[in-house]
């Protein structure tokens, strides 16, 4: 049984994605749309994205669905995990779909996997040191595609 206190809400996916499900299309078309413009002109119309702290797998399934991109979702999270292959199955997107379990700073790729990567609404602030910060930019950076851009959302205030 999961408990649902106020401090631990974000371990059950299905209530994470209650909350936050509101908007995800026009979000995740809106993160398209600010990457494919500082991405090389002649990337194909397809890409394929990377989202460190992919939670539920909101916002690569929903471009998956309904702009039939590809994608690599790393959550620490087993249980976001498989609630994100789950969400992709029904939709019917889980060929081109992946979900890894691991840090954000320890992940494993080949080289050039991705043509683009974003982390939004402050997942980024979950790397506590300036160590696992730029440990972390290697690996996206190793990740991505020449040219390839890394969107990044940022919150100034506490949450």
């Amino acid at each position: 049984m999961v408990n649902h206190d106020s401090a631990d809400f974000y371990a059950d996916p299905h209530v994470y994605d209650v909350l936050h499900r509101p908007g995800t299309r026009a979000e995740a078309a809106l993160y398209v749309r600010l990457m494919k413009r500082h991405l090389p002109r002649d990337y194909p119309p397809v890409l394929t994205l990377l989202e460190p702290a992919s939670g539920t797998g909101r916002y690569l399934v929903s471009l998956a669905k309904h702009e039939h991109h590809r994608g690599i979702g790393i959550d620490l999270s087993a249980d976001m995990n498989a609630y994100a292959r789950a969400a992709a199955k029904r939709e019917s997107v889980d060929k081109g779909l992946r979900f890894l379990s691991a840090p954000m700073e320890r992940f494993t790729l080949a080289q050039a996997s991705a043509h683009a990567a974003f982390n939004p609404i402050n997942s980024i602030r979950h790397l506590h040191t300036d160590a696992a910060m730029l440990e972390h930019l290697r690996l996206i950076a190793r990740a991505l595609k020449a040219g390839g851009v890394y969107l990044v959302g940022l919150e100034l205030c506490d949450p």
